[in-house]
């Protein structure tokens, strides 16, 4: 929250999350907020503490009926939740549409889950897209078309640097850590070698040999 507040960048999927619901709104994440909507952002900052008295006011006398619900059987207590997934959606619109749409979601988190791809990059993605792209046309609107506008400050070529190495980086990690784990792997069988090479007995000499 601290940097979605003072800087307007998501730090998590839940916090882009959130931020996307400030720019439907018509709220920018970021230190204006506290210029134009100062009124926001300091509920939130207030409903953040009244949370945790209220939740602490809650979950002591209720900790053995959290306690129970972990209990409840997972096929039961995941058709109870998709139920109500079913009935938030419908009441949205009342459109049986919205429904293959949550349905098609689900089956594209489970590929997700299935090929062990991470879901915070696509909801960082979905959320940030379109503030990027309305930035991006703002920017050459006001330059003119001109793309060395992008160039034009220490900080902005900075920031690309560091996206760019971010990006090849997590290109190139598969492939460092294959390398690494094969280098690790050469010294281990290394250092067992010569350890069976020291602690190898020597022979002792017969009774031939001593006359």
């Amino acid at each position: 929250m601290i940097p979605l507040f003072t800087l307007g960048i998501p730090t998590s999927a839940t916090v882009a999350i959130m931020a996307g619901a400030f720019t439907i709104n018509g709220l920018i994440p970021g230190p204006l907020l506290f210029r134009d909507n100062p009124e926001v952002a300091w509920a939130i900052i207030a409903s953040l503490l009244v949370g945790n008295v209220i939740l602490l006011i809650l979950n002591v006398p209720l900790a053995r009926v959290w306690i129970a619900v972990l209990k409840v059987p997972f096929h039961y207590l995941m058709a109870v939740i998709i139920a109500f997934m079913f009935l938030g959606t419908y009441s949205i619109n009342g459109s049986a549409f919205d429904i293959f749409v949550m349905l098609g979601a689900g089956v594209v988190g489970y590929l997700f889950h299935l090929f062990s791809v991470p879901l915070t990059p696509l909801v960082l993605a979905v959320i940030l897209g379109p503030m990027l792209e309305e930035n991006f046309q703002r920017s050459l609107a006001l330059s003119r078309g001109d793309y060395s506008v992008f160039l034009s400050s220490g900080i902005s070529v900075t920031l690309l640097i560091v996206i760019v190495i971010a990006i090849l980086f997590g290109a190139a990690r598969p492939l460092l850590s294959s390398l690494l784990a094969k280098r690790v792997k050469r010294m281990t069988a290394k250092r067992l070698a010569e350890e069976l090479e020291t602690q190898t007995p020597e022979p002792q000499p017969t009774a031939s040999t001593n006359r």
